[in-house]
């Protein structure tokens, strides 16, 4: 069919011309039917939608150029616009006559004369890229929820397992009670981490962020994350170190956000640092930005995975064999942007990820902060470092 063709759209006699104009001009399909359903006009838009011409659908049934699930939705459209006398929305899927299909959401209303209806008017929008771009995303997000549904019922498995073996045999040996009561201990940990997790990207997805800005002492808030990670990163024998050099002075941020970026990124590095690896955590500030560095000598991320690190429930190969959410780091990254920064990624297979977390400065200078640092200094949490 010739794109003439496919413009060559139906004009009912007696509609205005300067309002066919515009509805041809339309980028989205319009077309008009009678109250039993037939068609009366279609704009140039709806031709190419359908494959068809004007002419060829003239006087055709509606329902005759629909997949057979649309049916009966589009019946029922017409029939609770017809009882109700209301506007109505659908989606359908149209069937072209070359055998493919296209999907449209679809609005409806009366068109009247002399106060009475006399024909329908339908905008269809063509949705059909978006219909597929969805499947592809929802069929990735089963597999991410199949995985995080494993993961979960793995824990709860676990501790429900050993928590039986510990009723049943109260005289076990003490050295396998401390076993079992650690490996509890770890699931339901595991399990904590997996509820903040959902929880917090739940509020970031409804724009409910962490906390209002304050003046923060960004030294002390990563003394304080590193102390809170001491007991993890002794058990999985992982030694941490710190670079934190010469600060300028505190930012006036978010510290809710940015203690559980530093959390995040934090929690990461110690789970893929092998038994014995460094974690090092750096500080580089500047009049502009300030820069934390947090890096590991792990496996490392693998090119093809580094573009998909932020997205939400996505995990790599390396994540296949540690329990997690696929979340921690699409929080971190949206918590940054939150805070008008980033995080950016570094990573060598075999040889370990750096990520990096960047703060602008803009914006504090003009800030009178001396007694405010001068306070937070004093309330900082010590933590041995190695400069």
């Amino acid at each position: 069919m010739s794109e003439r063709d496919t413009t060559a759209a139906f004009r009912p006699s007696d509609m205005a011309r300067h309002w066919w104009n515009a509805v041809e001009a339309a980028a989205d399909g319009v077309f008009l039917l009678s109250l039993d359903a037939k068609y009366l006009a279609a704009n140039a838009a709806f031709c190419h939608l359908l494959s068809e011409t004007g002419p060829s659908l003239l006087g055709r049934s509606y329902y005759d150029v629909l997949s057979n699930d649309s049916i009966p939705l589009a019946h029922r459209a017409i029939e609770m616009m017809i009882q109700r006398g209301q506007p109505q929305r659908t989606t359908v899927v149209f069937q072209r006559a070359d055998g493919e299909v296209r999907t449209a959401e679809c609005h409806q209303s009366f068109l009247l004369r002399d106060g009475e209806p006399w024909a329908i008017v339908t905008i269809a929008r063509d949705i059909s890229q978006e219909v597929v771009l969805e499947r592809k995303l929802w069929d990735a997000a089963e597999e991410h929820r199949a995985a995080l549904d494993f993961a979960l019922r793995t824990s709860l498995g676990l501790i429900k397992g050993y928590v039986y073996t510990l009723y049943q045999h109260p005289r076990i040996d003490e050295a396998r009670r401390g076993r079992y009561v650690q490996i509890i201990e770890e699931e339901v940990e595991r399990l904590t981490k997996f509820a903040e997790d959902l929880l917090d990207y739940r509020r970031l997805e409804v724009g409910d962020l962490y906390g209002t800005n304050e003046v923060v002492d960004v030294v002390g808030v990563v003394k304080s994350v590193l102390n809170g990670f001491a007991r993890e990163a002794m058990r999985r024998q992982v030694r941490v170190e710190t670079h934190f050099g010469k600060v300028r002075g505190p930012l006036f941020t978010s510290q809710d956000s940015l203690r559980r970026i530093l959390i995040n990124l934090l929690q990461n590095a110690i789970l893929y640092a092998p038994v014995g690896g460094t974690v090092k955590v750096s500080l580089q500030d500047s009049e502009e930005t300030l820069v934390v560095l947090v890096e590991d000598n792990g496996p490392g991320i693998p090119p093809e995975e580094m573009g998909h690190i932020f997205e939400k429930f996505y995990r790599g190969r390396a994540a296949e064999k540690a329990m997690g959410t696929g979340l921690g780091l699409a929080i971190a990254g949206t918590l940054a942007e939150s805070l008008g920064g980033s995080i950016g990624v570094e990573s060598q297979p075999e040889r370990g990820t750096c990520f990096c977390l960047r703060l602008s400065r803009k914006g504090c200078a003009s800030r009178n902060m001396k007694e405010e640092w001068e306070s937070t200094e004093e309330r900082a949490v010590p933590v041995a470092t190695e400069d």
